[in-house]
């Protein structure tokens, strides 16, 4: 079926598209440890297909 991934919230990450229906979380921009050293990241993900 079809999968749809999302964020939330304000980050500096973005989902990927890989084969299928995978996804990775990667930057979006450098990170600085110094300036903000957590994050705390969302992953929403739907089904849209029917079973």
């Amino acid at each position: 079926g079809e999968v749809r991934c999302s964020l939330d919230g304000s980050v500096p990450f973005r989902l990927q598209s890989s084969r299928g229906s995978y996804y990775s979380v990667v930057t979006s921009r450098e990170l600085d440890r110094e300036e903000v050293s957590e994050y705390n990241v969302t992953v929403r993900a739907r089904d849209g297909g029917s079973p």
